[in-house]
């Protein structure tokens, strides 16, 4: 019985002692591992920055540059495209006349679709000058195009351009009449082929 309990009891021993002497061996890799990472953490360099703190600086980086360039590549070719669509909008015979009230002017004129997309809500930045040239009022307010435009459309438009109060003397409206007027395209819309199968003109 002796005979075969002292083996049984070495066996055990050893397996034991590998066990301890792994899981020391383990607990030192550990040590090791967060004192590396400490002190990777806190030296810093002349720059007064962290290896931890330059790789997450150029992490940061890398990614910020990629939204940013690929943004500003999106925005400039779409920038690209509504100015060579709005050099296909060809405003023409624009007209001051009176409004139909006395306090009112108009601005009258056509738009013509030239571009190969459907257009719609074109917006003007109107300028309102004396004969002079000198600057009188600006606006855009309700300076827009309302409707659809497919291919080779034309629209006419009128705006509207208060002088003043209805009851005020006929020469303080006279004299905030302007003489010239100029239109610039600011904006529009370019409906898709879905959206623009659907549109009414």
């Amino acid at each position: 019985m002796k005979s075969n309990l002292i083996p049984a009891l070495l066996i055990a021993a050893a397996i034991l002692g590998t066990a301890l002497l792994n899981q020391y061996v383990a607990n030192n890799r550990v040590k090791q591992f967060f004192a590396q990472l400490e002190q990777v953490a806190t030296t810093k360099d002349a720059n007064d920055q962290t290896e931890i703190s330059k790789i997450i600086g150029g992490i940061s980086k890398s990614v910020s540059n990629g939204f940013r360039q690929g943004f500003q590549q999106g925005q400039t070719e779409e920038k690209l495209k509504q100015l060579a669509l709005r050099d296909q909008l060809v405003v023409k015979d624009v007209k001051l006349t009176d409004g139909s009230m006395k306090n009112q002017q108009r601005v009258i004129g056509t738009l013509t679709n030239t571009s190969k997309e459907v257009i719609s809500d074109v917006t003007f930045n109107v300028i309102y000058r004396k004969a002079d040239g000198s600057l009188m009022d600006v606006g855009d307010n309700f300076s827009n195009v309302r409707g659809t435009m497919k291919p080779g459309d034309e629209l006419g438009f009128a705006f509207k351009r208060d002088l003043g109060e209805y009851n005020a003397k006929d020469e303080v409206l006279a004299a905030n009449k302007a003489d010239k007027v100029s239109l610039t395209i600011v904006d529009f819309n370019v409906l898709k082929a879905a959206d623009a199968a659907k549109a009414k003109p």
